[in-house]
């Protein structure tokens, strides 16, 4: 009989999220294993670049423009320059006025004035094209954030925008997602994110969506529509979660239960490394020498565990407790309070596996959620 004794804070988290992914979750964890340690094990605070923080921020404007009657373009590009003002001055964040400050990696006070400057273009010129879209029928539903299942797994995010068409009142409505640029149409065709985001709409609406449509806030254009998915974008999701979930649960447990989930064996893994299981741990994809590195935020601390400066990112330090708490939860906002709290009550409770007896993670994992209900 075998024996997993849950009291550190990493081991609850990996057994409570074992099967829930976002688009950026899944995107993050396929790009750089590591990285993705990082961000979603340790939330680990990084310094973000110009670009990702001035996309948040319009997001946010765009989300904005529909709950607010801004009177003129230019009423609503001085809310977007107080914002990105007070973004840039350090009393709020990018994800609205109540988010805390982030950390940004500005080369000069000059790139802030220039993004400022370009954000007063983007906003006054979204105004004008939408307008007619702050009026009945056609007032979109925006930032819709779901939580839905999807075969074994837990999808959640939030959708930019639902809208329905003029002329077209009858028919589902279109999902639309704020780009810097339009990708070429294989890449939205085949777009992880867009595949998401169907299936979402799809379970809580109980409908097919017309279709998916990017729109680029940079040039304010907006895509070909792209049709709603087929079954075969579906499975293809399915096989990139099912590799996911196991790498993280091999990487945490292969050593000790020689167990992976859903039927994956150490032969089916594909683009993720066999060794990373078999040894426990999180090891980085291109590092060193790729662009991708160089633009990512923990660059520095790959480069620390290459030189030797600090150990590397081991299965064992998330299962004996050498990370501590406060490193792992990060700075914790009143839903991760209100999580750690649950899973504060469950740091004396032991499970018993019985691998005899076929008992699977899938198992525990059920009985964890019991618990935290």
């Amino acid at each position: 009989m075998s024996q997993l004794l849950i009291t550190q804070p990493s081991t609850r988290k990996a057994i409570g999220s074992w099967n829930v992914f976002s688009a950026s979750k899944l995107i993050q964890l396929y790009e750089c294993p590591l990285a993705f340690y990082f961000r979603y094990f340790l939330h680990q605070e990084i310094i973000r670049t110009p670009a990702m923080v001035f996309g948040s921020a319009l997001h946010q404007m765009f989300d904005q423009f529909f709950k607010k009657n801004f009177k003129s373009p230019k009423t609503f590009s001085n809310a977007w320059k107080n914002y990105w003002l007070g973004i840039c001055s350090g009393r709020f964040g990018d994800h609205g006025r109540k988010s805390k400050p982030v950390l940004i990696s500005f080369r000069d006070d000059a790139e802030k004035g220039s993004l400022l400057g370009f954000g007063i273009n983007i906003t006054q010129r979204f105004y004008e094209q939408n307008l007619i879209y702050r009026e009945t029928p056609y007032h979109p539903q925006t930032e819709v954030s779901f939580h839905v299942p999807f075969r074994d797994y837990i999808l959640r995010g939030s959708i930019d925008r639902i809208q329905k068409i003029q002329g077209l009142e009858s028919e589902p409505d279109e999902i639309w997602d704020y780009k810097p640029r339009i990708p070429g149409l294989p890449n939205l065709r085949n777009d992880v994110q867009l595949t998401i985001y169907d299936h979402a709409y799809r379970f809580m609406f109980r409908k097919v969506p017309r279709g998916l449509r990017i729109y680029s806030y940079k040039t304010g254009e907006f895509s070909d529509l792209v049709w709603p998915r087929k079954e075969k974008y579906f499975d293809e999701l399915e096989l990139w979660l099912k590799e996911a979930h196991a790498y993280i649960f091999g990487v945490l447990f292969w050593r000790q239960y020689n167990y992976l989930p859903n039927g994956f064996q150490l032969k089916d893994f594909g683009y993720f490394s066999r060794s990373d299981v078999e040894k426990g741990v999180f090891s980085p994809r291109y590092f060193p020498n790729s662009n991708h590195c160089k633009f990512c935020s923990f660059y520095k601390e790959c480069e620390e565990r290459r030189n030797g400066l600090a150990p590397k990112i081991m299965a064992d330090e998330l299962l004996v407790g050498r990370l501590t708490e406060e490193k792992i939860t990060g700075r914790l906002g009143p839903a991760r309070k209100k999580a750690s709290a649950r899973a504060r009550a469950l740091s004396k409770v032991e499970i018993n596996l019985f691998p005899e007896e076929a008992a699977t993670f899938e198992d525990l994992n059920s009985f964890v959620a019991k618990q935290v209900q």
